[in-house]
């Protein structure tokens, strides 16, 4: 480490840098208040409460029997159920013939009544995007998270198809053939961008989507194909209850501006700032954009240190969880962070009672106290 001290219009700051608690290979947006939006379209929204009258409607999906298919889509759940699935494509002969969705928490396909459940832990109120590729031949395929292959399995259903003539439906979990429905297993939130290929596609694709959908924009042409099922197409099927499609930005991907701060890790990449306040706060908010591209669970974006205190404020992440400190004390959510995928957060604190809530993409997600009161 390297310590020194500079004094600067009267004010102390002492710093030390590590570059294994630095925030490497991330970027950040400082709004000025005239965000503008990406190429994105619209979004699929499922409000709460857990219902079974919310949903999407597609008769007569796929109009050939499907050997080997790719489903793409951009999510953010908002419920706290372990076990819910936003879509479900249901035949005659049976009722699990697609499902797609989570179970126990973390993302599965279902085909043909068997399953393949991955590691990974669905997080909530963030922008995520996933694919899933199936092949009947050995039941093989990969799932990708946020352009990322994060997982590849076998012997799912191989030597079958997903067969025609079954009806598609996006927010609810079919029991029968477009219908028997039960709200705990209902999909709350966001969805847009979904679109389905009868291949499946190979990583250069996936990748190739995931880079230039940015949450809404249509990708199809992305792939060699064209989807078997567009997000157009879910846009324009029937829509129930309080399912609505709605024009609104989901990730800022046009900024005026970031600051981008690249690996490998390093104690020499940093934006300096000398007397940023001209009074003492009692009470603050911070609110940035974030997209972090490291491993590792514990850095920091953020540090504001005087002569009585390297952690004066500190916003960033602690085993993977985001936190603030307060002058030497730290209150840490549970919401995990997320590499390669922007996300909108904001801290508040007050004194009185050492207060404060933490917000992700518009959602109050926690709310704190006794932290530094």
């Amino acid at each position: 480490k390297q310590w020194y001290q500079r004094r600067v219009r009267g004010v102390h700051y002492a710093s030390s840098f590590s570059k294994t608690t630095m925030m490497k290979l991330g970027v950040f947006y400082r709004p000025n208040w005239s965000i503008y939006g990406s190429t994105y379209s619209s979004i699929l929204t499922l409000p709460s409460p857990a219902n079974t009258n919310n949903y999407v409607r597609i008769d007569e999906a796929f109009v050939t029997d499907m050997s080997d298919l790719t489903m793409c889509t951009w999510l953010q759940s908002s419920f706290a159920g372990t076990s819910r699935y936003f879509l479900s494509y249901a035949t005659s002969g049976g009722d699990n013939e697609l499902i797609f969705g989570e179970q126990d928490g973390k993302y599965g396909i279902w085909v043909r009544q068997g399953k393949w459940l991955s590691a990974v832990k669905a997080r909530r109120y963030v922008w995520t995007h996933i694919c899933w590729t199936w092949s009947s031949e050995g039941g093989s395929g990969v799932f990708q998270v946020n352009g990322e292959i994060v997982a590849e399995y076998s012997g799912l259903k191989a030597g079958t198809a997903v067969r025609t003539g079954g009806v598609l439906i996006i927010g609810q979990e079919q029991d029968s053939r477009g219908g028997r429905f039960n709200k705990d297993q209902s999909w709350l939130g966001k969805i847009s961008d979904l679109n389905i290929w009868n291949e499946a596609l190979d990583e250069k694709d996936l990748r190739s989507i995931f880079e230039q959908s940015d949450c809404g924009s249509v990708a199809a042409d992305a792939a060699t194909k064209s989807p078997t099922l567009s997000w157009s197409d879910v846009q324009n099927s029937q829509l129930e209850g309080a399912a609505a499609v709605k024009d609104k930005d989901c990730n800022p991907v046009a900024f005026n501006s970031i600051l981008s701060l690249p690996g490998p890790a390093n104690t020499e990449n940093y934006v300096r700032l000398f007397g940023p306040f001209a009074e003492d706060m009692s009470e603050l908010t911070m609110c940035v954009w974030l997209q972090s591209a490291f491993g590792d669970s514990s850095r920091y974006f953020l540090s504001y240190a005087t002569s009585g205190g390297d952690n004066e404020l500190i916003f960033g992440e602690k085993d993977g969880k985001y936190g603030i400190w307060v002058q030497q004390s730290k209150w840490v959510s549970d919401v995990e962070a997320r590499e390669n995928v922007w996300t909108h957060i904001c801290w508040t604190w007050s004194s009185e009672g050492g207060s404060g809530v933490f917000q992700v993409n518009g959602e109050i997600v926690a709310e704190y106290s006794g932290l530094k009161a």
